[in-house]
Order: structure tokens, then C-alpha cells, then sequence
């Protein structure tokens, strides 16, 4: 807490969450540094000699709690308006979790064994008094919350020794506390380990989730420790937290980085000259009779695609196209575009980016995370540069690794990139009204299961729903989906290595192969796979159903 109130974070105000109440009075002058870590130690030995308890948290609000409680158990916090905590004997605590259960209301064991801000309590709480009336008690320098009362603490709370007894006994209102400080022009940190505080804040419904942020990484998240601080610095930053760099960066030598240039928002009024397009008649499902014959099951079967082309000797045979490819990290759109581009095709490169942004005459970046807006540019500009293209290929789904921006997750960037990208890619398109036929081909890995085999990425396989859904509503766009499995990374010594590394490259170049057999294949609405060196495409069969 210290170290941010250094790099000039100063509080308007604090909340702690029971203990975490001591330490934020600590903070705010109430207790001094040496008095609170005594009185954490004394409440740690007092409740060495409690008999043993237990506290559930349930998924019921305070007042729905508190009925049935009985009158062997205490009401101990209030975390959110929807979940609150008993505590109590264990066996009490077992009837009410088995009483609940039967009612399918969630509620889950928290993994201590005492029985705080409870009447079990009460043994130890003259001695607990007796610590507090030895050490001074000031008034708060700065403005804190009482978990006791769940509003702002008073000057005569705080230099009670009867208040910090109730506040060990009674429950905590902690919902209550980050009701008076989650404003909407406040940023909450929580400072600690975990992210406990930080769940329960953005469950209030006066707070919204991204203001509020944790310092500490959670023990299982896979990151460095000062990779974590510097995120969370830059997210306060960016909600607006006014950081002191200096005290940041100290006497390091820091490097101007040059910004890429403003894209102008240009717009185009021109109103192009339509072109007929014969409508096939419409086909309509008919119902069947029997139930039992409304069955369908997805199968594979192997099946080449329709590629009137040798890729790998004739592939400048192959009609030109201007490509729009958003390149994958694993480096496969690299390859494809490369032997495209040598065959007399053109392509479009885009990648992911902080903003949008030209680089070149065939290179684009561009921000996912802010939306449509992106895709509305890159589109625009292409049509007024006289690059339309004739084809799309989508293979930011094709995963290398799990890295991720900063301040999100590798959950976030698959949303972003996938789902989202083509929902905003097809809105684009119906904006920009650009020429058809159009095809478009959607890359993933790790998104399809072929058989009986894992699903190693679920949210991937979200990209069905646009990949279905833009054929349907955007005449002449055909969109088809291949699913494929990266070779995998060479392992091995010197000479095992070299040789897994060959292997690797040669099963690399046959996948590009194939890839370019998919991408100039005859339009349509396949849905593929790649495994093993094999094409399987999903149909459906019937199946019946069995009876009732």
C-alpha cells in the first residue's frame, strides 16, 4: 500500500474486509504499525484456544440468510448483496449446508476452522478489550469504512476499544463498505494476494467490473510478479489515476517511442452501380411426421477439396485474386502468402494492433478489442485504394501459443479475434457493400472435434455462429471453416534435434500445401478438418430417436 501511495495513488478513502479492517486502520493513523501487527498477533492466539467452528458462505442475500440461521449459528459477513456467510458450530454448519443443498441453493465450505464474527467468540474478547485500552488509538487521517455499520467510520469508532471488540464479534458488512466507496468516478485496488476482495466488489451493482483491479497476481496465474504490476499500473493510468513516473522509473533511462500516424476517417458517398445476381428458388424444411425420424448426427467422412489446381507445381495456373488475409502468430499465413504472392496474386496482410493503422501498401493493423470501428476503416480504405478483394482468409484462430496483451487473457483475445472479428467483419461488409460472390475461408486450430477426440479450445468453436449465420444474411457471401493441428514444436538433442526440426519443416510445408488447396477450393459452405494429411468434411445423418 505503501509502494502505491509512493508512486502517488493517495487514497480518498479505505475498506477492509475484516482483519484486512486493522490494516486499513493501520493505513488511515488510527493504529499504529507496531500495535496492529501485536494485535493481529494476539487475535491469532486468542482463536488458538476457541473450539473448533466453521464459516459457509451461501449464495442467498443477508436478509434470506438470517431465518435460517437457528439460534446456534451467526450471520459472519455480508460479502455481496447475493452472498453472505454463517458461522458457527461444525455440526450446525453441516445440517444448514445439507438443508440448503436440498433446496439447490449453491453454498461452499470456507477453508477455515473457526467460527469467526461469531457468539463463539465471546470467550475471548475481554482479553482482546484489554489489548486495545493499552494502545493509543487515533483518529483517522484518512476516511475508511466500518465493516461493523458498512458506512464511514466515525472519529469516536475509531478510538473506541469497545468498537474494535464488536467489529471482531459482529458480522461484516463489507457489501455495505464498497457501497460507499465504489462511486462511478472511483477506481478500487485491492491491495493483497489474490483477488478475492476484487470478485466480491465487482458483484456489487454499483460498481462496474473494470474499475476495479487487484495489485497481487492470483498464485495460479502463470505471470511474472512485476509483468502483473506494471499491467495494473497501466490500467490505473488509463482509468485516469494521476502517477507520479518519476517515483516509478527512478534514475532508468527511458526511450521516446514514435506512435503511428492518425488515420483520417474518410468517407465515400459514391453510390456504385449494382450488379444483377440470379437467386436460387428458396428451400423450405419439411416437417416430419414421426418423432422418431428427427434425429441427425455430425459425421466425418474424407473428402478432397474441389481444387481444379496442383499447389505445389501449378499454382500460378490458378486465376489471380486480391487476397484479405489476417494473418495468424504461427507463422502459416506467412507462408501461404508468400507462395500467393509469387503466383501473381495480391494480398492483404492484416494483424492485430493498439490502433488502425496503414503500414504499407498490402499491410494493415488493426485493434481488435475496439470493435466494429476497425473493420469499417480497413474496409473503407481498401475500396477507395481500388484493393477490393476477392476473398478472405481468417486465421487469427490459428493459435501458436497463449499470449495475450496486456491487462486481458488468452480467453479475451480468442473472443476478440474470433467471434467478435468476424461478427464486425460481416457488419463491415454489409456497410462498405462490397462487390460479390465473396468467399471466405475461417483458419482455426484446436476449434473442431473429428471423432473422439479432445476439444483442446471450446471458445474457439464460437466462430460457427457467425461462419453460419453470414451466408444467411449477406447474398453472395459464402463462408466455409477448416480446422487444422500445428506440427509440433522439434525437441531432442543435436542430431535428434536437426532431424525433428527437418520433420518439422517438411510437415509445415505439406500443411501450407493444404491450406492452399482450401483457400482456392470452389466456394462453398464446407465444414473441414485436417488430421493426420487427411481432408474430413462434416455432414449429417439421420438417426432415429429412441422412444419415450
Amino acid at each position: 500500500a505503501q509502494m502505491w501511495m509512493g508512486w502517488g495513488l493517495a487514497p480518498v478513502a479505505l475498506a477492509g474486509h475484516s482483519m484486512g479492517e486493522n490494516t486499513a486502520a493501520c493505513l488511515a493513523g488510527v493504529i499504529g504499525f507496531d500495535d496492529c501487527v501485536r494485535l493481529v498477533h494476539l487475535r491469532g492466539q486468542l482463536f488458538d484456544t476457541l473450539p473448533a467452528g466453521g464459516m459457509l458462505s451461501v449464495n442467498l442475500p443477508a436478509d434470506r440468510l438470517r431465518p435460517l440461521l437457528g439460534d446456534r449459528l451467526d450471520l459472519g459477513v455480508e460479502n455481496a448483496p447475493e452472498l453472505s456467510v454463517a458461522s458457527g458450530p461444525v455440526d450446525a454448519l453441516d445440517e444448514l449446508e445439507g438443508r440448503l443443498r436440498a433446496e439447490g441453493i449453491d453454498c461452499q465450505r470456507i477453508a477455515i476452522d473457526i467460527a469467526a464474527h461469531s457468539r463463539m467468540l465471546d470467550p475471548i474478547l475481554d482479553r482482546f478489550r484489554a489489548f486495545l485500552q493499552s494502545i493509543p488509538l487515533a483518529e483517522p487521517q484518512i476516511p475508511l469504512t466500518s465493516n461493523l455499520t458498512g458506512a464511514m467510520m466515525t472519529p469516536q469508532q475509531a478510538t473506541s476499544p469497545d468498537y474494535w471488540v464488536d467489529h471482531l464479534r459482529h458480522a461484516v458488512l463489507f457489501a455495505d463498505c464498497i457501497g460507499m466507496v465504489g462511486a462511478p468516478n472511483r477506481i478500487l485496488l485491492e491491495v493483497g494476494p489474490g483477488k478475492a476482495l476484487t470478485a466480491l466488489a465487482r458483484q456489487h451493482p454499483g460498481v462496474t467490473a473494470n474499475q476495479v483491479l487487484s495489485s497481487l497476481r492470483h498464485r495460479d496465474d502463470a505471470v511474472p510478479d512485476d509483468l502483473h504490476m506494471f499491467e495494473v499500473l497501466g490500467r490505473l493510468w488509463a482509468l485516469g489515476a494521476d502517477i507520479d513516473w518519476g517515483q516509478v522509473w527512478g534514475d532508468a533511462p527511458r526511450a521516446r517511442v514514435t506512435l503511428p500516424g492518425y488515420a483520417f476517417q474518410r468517407a465515400r458517398y459514391f453510390i456504385a452501380p449494382g450488379k444483377a445476381q440470379a437467386s436460387a428458388p428458396p428451400q423450405y424444411l419439411m416437417r416430419q411426421g414421426e418423432v422418431a425420424d428427427w434425429g441427425w448426427k455430425p459425421v466425418w467422412h474424407p473428402r478432397a477439396a474441389d481444387t481444379g489446381i496442383d499447389v505445389d507445381h501449378g499454382l500460378a495456373d490458378a486465376d489471380p485474386q486480391v487476397w484479405l488475409m489476417f494473418m495468424d502468430d504461427a507463422g502459416l499465413g506467412s507462408r501461404a502468402a508468400a507462395r500467393l504472392r509469387a503466383a501473381g496474386h495480391t494480398v492483404i496482410e492484416v494483424r492485430p494492433g493498439d490502433t488502425f493503422t496503414r503500414l504499407s501498401d498490402t499491410s494493415y493493423l488493426l485493434a481488435p478489442e475496439r470493435g466494429r470501428e476497425g473493420y469499417e476503416l480497413l474496409l473503407r480504405d481498401l475500396a477507395q485504394r481500388g484493393q477490393v478483394p476477392t476473398r478472405i482468409a481468417h486465421l487469427w484462430m490459428v493459435t501458436g501459443g497463449e499470449d495475450h496483451r496486456p491487462g486481458s487473457s488468452f480467453l479475451h483475445r480468442l473472443q476478440e479475434q474470433g467471434f467478435y472479428a468476424l461478427l464486425f467483419l460481416a457488419q463491415a461488409l454489409a456497410e462498405e457493400n462490397l462487390p460479390r460472390p465473396l468467399h471466405m475461408v475461417v483458419v482455426t486450430n484446436g476449434a473442431a472435434r473429428v471423432r473422439d477426440e479432445s476439444l483442446h479450445y471450446p471458445v474457439k468453436a464460437t466462430i460457427a455462429g457467425p461462419a453460419r449465420v453470414i451466408p444467411r444474411e449477406l447474398p453472395g457471401v459464402t463462408v466455409s471453416t477448416l480446422d487444422l493441428a500445428l506440427p509440433d514444436a522439434p525437441s531432442g538433442g543435436l542430431l535428434g534435434g536437426r532431424k525433428a526440426r527437418a520433420a518439422q519443416g517438411n510437415a509445415v510445408k505439406a500443411l501450407t500445401s493444404q491450406l492452399l488447396e482450401e483457400l482456392l477450393a470452389e466456394p462453398s459452405g464446407a465444414i473441414a478438418a485436417l488430421r493426420g494429411g487427411r481432408r474430413y468434411v462434416r455432414t449429417v445423418r439421420p438417426v432415429p430417436l429412441p422412444a419415450p
